[in-house]
């Protein structure tokens, strides 16, 4: 937050936009339900008391090291335990819903072990049995040759166990974003859309200019957007979905009529020939 100040002037996102104390409750509540969630299947049990498990066991390997007085393995074993601790707190007191910021408890622990006392010395007792059945002229090359080798065959099964299944997923057709896709390409015309409804449909688009980026109050869009493509644009139709939130559509026309587009889960209101007034960005 600090070093946002000096390039507050460059940054689109306000400290206010992650900043909500009065949220601090609903954050709470929201992730309450994320491991309660969590909890209701085997898998997610077994993921929570993995996770539980390594955090509890970093705190006790912090603590030995600590002991051991050595400030860098004392940093890397605190940072492990400690990480995952204060972005929770700073998640819940940010009001923020965003779990993807919790992700530390998914890998910080498990740096511990990277600092556990006796890794280091087992490590080297392993490297000299490993190198005593060498001949020592050679050790050092050989086993660059077997590591390359080795990490080429490692890569080569998990791409042909992996990529089989990226291929199939990838050359699934959407027939909702095709829908929408095809009706805007079709139309020639300029619509608009919230920040994850129109996502999709822009990157697919023939011609991305077709959909702006706006607000639930008719902004230009200016989170991750080209704000040229809003300029003097002609929006004559909203694409929505599920999680949008309510417009205030223009009038369609003098019979008040409006033109709804089913597209599974979009949907999209064409109003034309009436063009919605966009307004600027906020920032």
């Amino acid at each position: 937050m600090a070093l946002r100040i000096p390039f507050a002037h460059s940054i689109v996102a306000t400290t206010e936009d992650y900043w909500h104390l009065r949220d601090i409750g609903a954050s709470l509540a929201y992730h309450a339900r994320q491991v309660s969630d969590t909890l209701a299947t085997r898998a997610g049990i077994a993921s929570l008391c993995i996770t539980l498990g390594m955090w509890i066991a970093s705190i006790v390997i912090a603590l030995a090291v600590v002991r051991r007085g050595k400030v860098v393995h004392s940093f890397i074993a605190l940072s492990a335990c400690l990480g995952p601790f204060i972005v929770a707190v700073a998640v819940i007191v940010m009001g923020s819903e965003a779990t993807r910021y919790l992700q530390p408890w998914a890998f910080l622990p498990f740096l511990a072990l990277t600092v556990l006392p006796g890794v280091e010395f087992a490590a080297r007792g392993i490297s000299r049995r490993i190198l005593a059945w060498l001949p020592a002229r050679e050790s050092i090359g050989t086993l660059r040759a077997a590591g390359v080798v080795g990490a080429a065959i490692f890569l080569g099964v998990v791409c042909a166990l992996t990529m089989p299944r990226i291929n199939a997923t990838v050359s699934v057709v959407d027939a909702d974003l095709r829908c929408v896709t095809d009706w805007v390409d079709a139309s020639g015309r300029t619509g608009a859309g919230l920040f994850w409804t129109m996502r999709a449909p822009k990157a697919y688009a023939a011609d991305p200019r077709q959909i702006v980026q706006v607000d639930d109050q008719l902004h230009a869009g200016s989170w991750l957007a080209n704000r040229h493509d809003a300029v003097n644009a002609q929006v004559t139709f909203f694409i929505t979905d599920a999680d949008s939130y309510p417009f205030s559509f223009p009038d369609a026309s003098p019979a008040g009529t409006m033109d709804v587009i089913s597209c599974g889960r979009y949907a999209i209101h064409d109003f034309y020939p009436v063009v919605a007034p966009l307004k600027p960005a906020e920032r």
